[in-house]
């Protein structure tokens, strides 16, 4: 008999391979990144010389996609998976990781509102709309961005179906 935790996560495997394979079809046709990703990997290459305090202290830039982007240079040049030079890249993979998951809490926020096959249509439809499904090609911090809000939107979805019972007394 399947668990509860299978009933929720085995319909998410359709847009989560499909969002993955359009994901690797945008990077890997997609000349250049988006040109702001150059002032990204600006600061991740500064984080990678200097270090993340130091670069924190001279840059105005958040330092979160930037960091994200000398993670994933870092760890996939070690790998052997990409050149030392590939900056861009990096750029590319480090933005497409965040909006491949964004179809977990997209799934979870959808599935509490209207259900499993709503849900799902909707999610493979967010995924294939053409600002969404160039995100990680463009190697820019909107994924990102759209990965902690979608998080935020099923946090309040999930408070909001609380019980009454289980809601703290206003006092």
């Amino acid at each position: 008999m399947p668990t509860r935790t299978a009933n929720t996560l085995l319909p998410l495997a359709l847009p989560l391979v499909a969002t993955l394979g359009q994901q690797l079809w945008h990077v890997s046709r997609a000349v250049l990144p988006a040109q702001d990703a150059v002032g990204f990997v600006s600061v991740a290459q500064r984080i990678d010389r200097e270090g993340m305090l130091p670069t924190l202290r001279a840059e105005t830039v958040p330092p979160l996609f930037p960091a994200a982007v000398c993670a994933t240079h870092r760890i996939l040049t070690r790998l052997g998976l990409l050149a030392a030079s590939d900056w861009a890249r990096a750029a590319q993979l480090a933005a497409t990781l965040p909006l491949v998951l964004t179809v977990v809490p997209a799934y979870l926020f959808a599935r509490r509102l209207v259900g499993t096959n709503a849900a799902i249509c909707g999610t493979l439809l967010f995924i294939s709309l053409p600002e969404t499904a160039r995100l990680g090609a463009d190697g820019i911090s909107d994924g990102l961005h759209l990965f902690l809000i979608t998080w935020a939107l099923w946090a309040v979805a999930a408070a909001l179906d609380l019980d009454t019972a289980e809601r703290p007394a206003v006092s």
